[in-house]
């Protein structure tokens, strides 16, 4: 673990797999390639389609095994694409998905107006 953000800035290309932990949701792999100054090739999961990430822009997806052998080919074949791609998911992540993000949006849940204070939530 110590070793990762190394082993992730040094690839040239950072693999993160979901559908075996969270068929769904990114997991923190993701944001721990990017933030390493990775670049993250991973296979879709419904969280890429709420807008944390651009895909292909920001991060690389694939939805079979096909489509992430070409991907990640096209991506080995083009260093410029993938310092882009590293560049503008970093500053996305810096810019949205801090931990200070995180604890600024749940302040303002629990202190909007919408919220409620009953047991029943």
């Amino acid at each position: 673990p110590e070793d990762a953000a190394d082993a992730y800035v040094s690839a040239d290309l950072s693999l993160s797999l979901h559908s075996f932990q969270c068929p769904t949701c990114l997991n923190p792999r993701d944001y721990d390639i990017i933030m390493a100054g990775g670049c993250l090739l991973a296979d879709w999961v419904e969280d890429f389609d709420r807008g944390f990430f651009v895909p292909n822009s920001e991060v690389a997806l694939f939805r079979s095994e096909e489509e992430a052998v070409e991907t990640a080919r096209d991506l080995l074949d083009d260093p410029d694409r993938r310092e882009a791609m590293k560049s503008a998911a970093r500053e996305r992540l810096l810019r949205e998905h801090t931990m200070q993000h995180r604890v600024e949006r749940i302040l303002e849940a629990l202190n909007s107006p919408d919220s409620s204070t009953s047991s029943d939530n």
